[in-house]
């Protein structure tokens, strides 16, 4: 009986190891796409600064999408969205910091990639 009940925990801390890990692999990747979109946003405003025109914008949703088929985010709107937040911010230099950084505190978006690897967090 002892057996059983050392096999369960033994069982539940390598699920919660596994699962604190997929955490903070989640983290780290949501930070990378938070600096990706701003990037992209900083990119696309400069080159509105420089007459590019409206033109482009929509040219670069279709090449990404081109590139790397099945990536959300990278719509016509989305892209407007980035140059749009990045041309508002950018000179905030309290919030650039913060951008960089604010995905860590964004818990609720677990649900959106747990079932990546079919499993749940709590993390309330």
């Amino acid at each position: 009986m002892a057996l059983e009940i050392l096999e369960k925990q033994f069982i539940a801390d390598i699920i919660e190891k596994i699962r604190t890990a997929q955490y903070r692999a989640f983290k780290e990747v949501n930070v990378e796409l938070i600096n990706l979109y701003w990037e992209l946003g900083k990119s696309i405003s400069e080159k509105q600064s420089a007459g590019w025109g409206r033109v482009i914008v929509p040219k670069l949703s279709i090449e990404l999408q081109k590139e790397f088929p099945g990536m959300n985010g990278v719509s016509v709107g989305n892209l407007w969205l980035m140059s749009q937040f990045y041309t508002e911010y950018q000179s905030d230099i309290n919030l650039v910091p913060l951008v960089r950084e604010i995905s860590v505190n964004f818990y609720w978006k677990w649900e959106l990639i747990s079932p990546l690897w079919g499993t749940s967090i709590n993390c309330g």
